[in-house]
């Protein structure tokens, strides 16, 4: 009869198992279950322009648990006045917004010259493939494309708002006394729009709104994020 043997029977059959830990594979981290909810929040008014009621402003309410980090304000933008052969939006839509401030009863946050921040920022660590797909969104690109943008009756921008308190993560409303309000303050044109017209121009913002998103946890995540807000704690917001 041949002698056959199995690969558990010889001497390699006997080597105990061993993973390297450059190959084990740590468990991952687990957050509370919850949902995430796009919202879209309506400023004071319906419209606004550089020449007239001239500061966006929104009250939000105080309740839920609010992420702003992935919002942008959104709105619609025109040109007119102007008599000459072109006007556009110098390079990004946050060109127009000369002023951030948020309060809630007491100051918590205000930058001055925001557009040029906001900016400087970009121009230094953006992601040129995400230039190239979110350009005309954000009102970046060849003076060519800005000078049809400018062209465009209502065209449609977005920005998103690099407000330092909006980027520490979620945030529990019901924690403020009154109102958490954000208000930014349009620039002057003759800063933030390229044209060739001896006459002022004029741009205009409607259909405006910000755009958040509202997260519903269990009432025992849900508390303790309050608690460690309250107790001036930051939390990682990417295990929420």
């Amino acid at each position: 009869m041949q002698n056959t043997s199995r690969y558990n029977d010889d001497k390699l059959g006997m080597v105990p198992s061993v993973i390297p830990n450059s190959i084990k594979f740590a468990r991952p981290k687990q957050g509370p279950p919850g949902t995430r909810k796009e919202f879209r929040f309506n400023p004071d008014t319906t419209s606004y322009a550089s020449n007239t009621n001239n500061i966006v402003r929104f009250r939000f309410n105080n309740d839920g648990l609010i992420d702003f980090s992935r919002g942008f304000f959104a709105f619609d933008l025109s040109l007119t006045g102007g008599t000459g052969t072109y006007a556009r939006v110098s390079q990004g839509i946050w060109s127009i917004v000369n002023r951030v401030r948020l309060t809630t009863g007491n100051e918590l946050e205000d930058m001055r010259e925001y557009g040029r921040l906001h900016n400087l920022l970009w121009e230094t660590h953006r992601d040129p493939e995400v230039g190239s797909v979110l350009g005309e969104v954000y009102g970046y690109g060849t003076q060519s494309q800005r000078n049809t943008w400018g062209a465009t009756p209502t065209k449609d921008y977005a920005m998103p708002l690099l407000c330092g308190f909006f980027l520490t993560g979620p945030i529990p409303m019901g924690l403020f006394n009154q109102m958490l309000t954000l208000e930014l303050y349009l620039e002057d044109p003759l800063r933030c729009i390229e044209t060739d017209s001896p006459t002022p121009v004029v741009f205009t913002l409607t259909n405006v709104y910000f755009h958040y998103e509202v997260l519903h946890l269990e009432n025992a995540a849900a508390s303790s994020l309050a608690a460690a807000a309250a107790a001036g704690i930051r939390y990682d917001k990417k295990k929420v």
